[in-house]
């Protein structure tokens, strides 16, 4: 009488196994990351896209190098600032965290933004990228 219960425990882990395994096979593939294009830009279109309001449409899933001169350094605590000159009344603004720069005013440089999408803000009078690098 005791061959009952185990063949019974016996039949309900084979069911169980395969349950499980039937789960596994239904289940949808993970999605596969796609490259992200990286895209060379002024100062000057990066503010003309946000003051146009298509920033985000046009380089929010791009990584963004972006070439300026800078206007003006503000070396805060945990935030070293850098101000791209542009053209117009926007500024660009690119936080580079607690990154320290040998960088002065009228330098040409070149700031990569790898996730405009989330990195990138919009302020009163200006763009604000946080996160910014020095490549």
């Amino acid at each position: 009488m005791k061959l009952k219960p185990l063949i019974l425990a016996q039949l309900g882990a084979i069911l169980i196994a395969f349950c499980l395994s039937a789960c596994g096979l239904l289940r949808e593939p993970l999605a596969t990351p796609q490259p992200t294009s990286v895209v060379q830009v002024s100062a000057d279109q990066v503010a003309q896209a946000m003051d146009d309001d298509r920033f985000y449409a046009t380089y929010g899933k791009t990584t963004l190098l972006i070439q300026g001169t800078v206007a003006a350094i503000d070396p805060q605590p945990q935030h070293f600032v850098l101000t791209l000159a542009t053209s117009g009344s926007t500024q660009v603004l690119c936080d580079l965290g607690n990154k320290t720069a040998a960088i002065k005013a009228g330098d040409s440089v070149t700031v990569r933004s790898a996730d405009p999408e989330n990195d990138v803000a919009r302020q009163d009078a200006g763009v604000l990228i946080h996160n910014c690098t020095i490549p």
